[in-house]
């Protein structure tokens, strides 16, 4: 019963949309996302106190690229896709991108664990954090380390532009406030987190280094 009453529940944890972007050409990516998005909802319950709204864009500019996930000013946990990243994007880089934006939900680096004041929600991990969870979230799916970090190179180009070049045995140790970097990491140090994410090693000093702080 308690098993039924969950799949109901996650069947209303997608919101219905009636965009015209979202067609036989993003059937199969989407519901790549929304069996994950699923996936993560007895999780969600137990670490978030409720479950994951799936939203998928109403927008008619079909080609935005776009996606993020967090806290809504309702506290309602989310994950939102626009069509265009499912367009353009390779199955393997929507999976990655989905999994970036789940670890802002599930990451465990955010202003709230550290005590820090923000304007956003706090319990949502910061980008850097939300790299490092792709990471190993994306390595979970794909089962191989060079597919996954392709998968997250692939991305992170996407939204950067094909031209950004990025080397993560270059990234460097910067310092920052807190000795973390709350914005976005730059793509070298990108790079070498999500490569961490997947290998299970330690999260890079180029934007996590709290130790500087003490």
């Amino acid at each position: 019963m308690m098993k039924s009453l969950l799949f109901l529940s996650i069947l209303f944890s997608f919101q219905t949309i009636a965009s015209v972007c979202w067609d036989q050409t993003t059937e199969e990516k989407t519901s790549i996302v929304k069996e994950i998005v699923a996936s993560y909802q007895s999780e969600a319950l137990g670490r978030l106190g409720q479950m994951i709204e799936l939203r998928l864009s109403d927008t008619t500019d079909c080609r935005f690229i776009q996606a993020y996930g967090g806290h809504d000013k309702s506290g309602i946990p989310h994950v939102t896709f626009f069509p265009g990243l499912v367009r353009e994007f390779s199955s393997d880089a929507v999976l990655f991108t989905l999994c970036h934006e789940l670890g802002h939900l599930f990451g465990s680096v955010n202003p709230q664990s550290m005590g820090i004041a923000t304007p956003y929600d706090p319990r949502d991990s910061i980008e850097g954090e939300a790299d490092y969870f792709a990471g190993s979230c994306i390595l979970n799916y794909l089962k191989d380390e060079t597919l996954a970090f392709q998968a997250g190179k692939e991305a992170l180009q996407k939204f950067m532009g094909p031209t950004i070049k990025m080397a993560p045995d270059k990234a460097r140790k910067k310092k920052y406030k807190h000795g973390i970097d709350f914005d976005y990491p730059n793509p070298d140090c990108r790079l070498l987190t999500i490569l961490n994410g997947i290998k299970g090693e330690e999260r890079p000093k180029c934007w996590y280094n709290p130790k500087e702080n003490r």
